[in-house]
């Protein structure tokens, strides 16, 4: 698979838009999938507990996020990173709305709102990610137990305004204790076959 091209992606945007609006793609385990184009749209969740034990999870877009992804491409706006403490595997159904609610947003960390994701831009590789400057949680006394990743356009902790992008469970949770760091790192790509 190619990594797509910024400038190609902006010549097709017109065609992905249209394929999420007429739900003319397919939800894989590597992303969405659109037939016609022969693209994958996919983001993975990287994370380390306290600097160690690095993991990578495939997302779930949320069918809101798809719609914003395909009409800034995310670069346009702020996003944030939001843990949930529920384990309960994410859907595409989930919205800013149900978000805190459904997943259990986990809110027991030092910052005092959800963390941005700050994009480095389309990197040489193509990819849209925040690897440069990754986010980082760091919990209060009494800890928690973290189940998966969320990411939002709305800075509030536990806010159900907005619009959810996407969301991972991890494939294994993180127990963290009082001043442990969970970083995290989101990456999103576009590839054609």
């Amino acid at each position: 698979m190619n990594a797509v091209l910024a400038t190609d992606f902006q010549r097709h945007l017109g065609e992905l838009r249209r394929a999420v609006r007429n739900h003319q793609y397919e939800q894989t385990p590597s992303g969405i999938y659109f037939n016609k184009l022969h693209a994958t749209a996919a983001g993975v969740f990287e994370h380390w507990l306290n600097g160690e034990d690095h993991r990578v999870d495939p997302n779930v877009f949320a069918l809101t996020g798809l719609d914003t992804l395909f009409t800034t491409g995310l670069t346009a706006g702020s996003y944030y990173l939001a843990p949930y403490s529920t384990n309960i595997a994410p859907t595409s159904a989930l919205t800013a709305a149900t978000f805190p609610g459904t997943q259990g947003e986990f809110t027991n960390y030092t910052e005092t709102a959800r963390v941005p994701w700050v994009k480095d831009g389309y990197a040489s590789n193509q990819l849209l990610t925040n690897a440069t400057t990754k986010a980082v949680f760091t919990a209060n006394t009494g800890g928690g137990t973290v189940y998966g990743i969320g990411m939002t356009n709305t800075p509030t902790k536990s806010a159900t305004s907005g619009t959810l992008i996407a969301c991972a469970a991890f494939a294994a949770s993180r127990i963290l204790q009082a001043t442990d760091t969970l970083t995290v790192q989101y990456t999103l790509t576009l590839t054609t076959s």
